[in-house]
């Protein structure tokens, strides 16, 4: 990581990056990735109602349940993710732990996170679709 890059994180950031063994600069490898996936398996939730797809076939209704409307608007599409030092949009289910992700406005957050960089003088979350509020 280059000094100006290091200079601006706080301790606490530079040491999560070095226990996740990643570079702020650069992100992840590809092969790395690949590694990690394996390791913790896909990005992904469980919905709250678990059924077998057919059942979702004969009974459209499901998707019209409170709870799976809302777990529907919560699931990225995908993500802005820096690998091998290039920014590239990958399927939310790829992220693991340790990408350094670039968030937009509108975008859902695909993963948990930690913030090392705000390039704007605001920054909101909207949680209201997971606290209902």
């Amino acid at each position: 990581m280059s000094k100006s890059a290091t200079q601006q994180l706080s301790e606490a950031q530079q040491a999560l990056l070095k226990e996740l063994n990643v570079n702020f600069k650069t992100g992840l490898t590809n092969d790395e990735a690949s590694k990690r996936r394996e390791q913790e398996t896909f990005n992904r939730i469980d919905p709250p109602i678990k059924c077998p797809g057919w059942v979702c076939c004969l009974l459209p209704c499901i998707k019209s349940i409170p709870s799976m409307k809302a777990f529907r608007q919560l699931q990225p599409e995908d993500a802005e993710i820096r690998r091998n030092g290039k920014w590239t949009r990958y399927d939310a289910s790829s992220v693991v732990r340790g990408d350094v992700l670039r968030l937009e406005e509108g975008d859902v957050v695909p993963a948990d996170v930690v913030v090392l960089k705000v390039t704007s003088h605001d920054l909101l979350v909207d949680v209201h679709v997971i606290t209902g509020e």
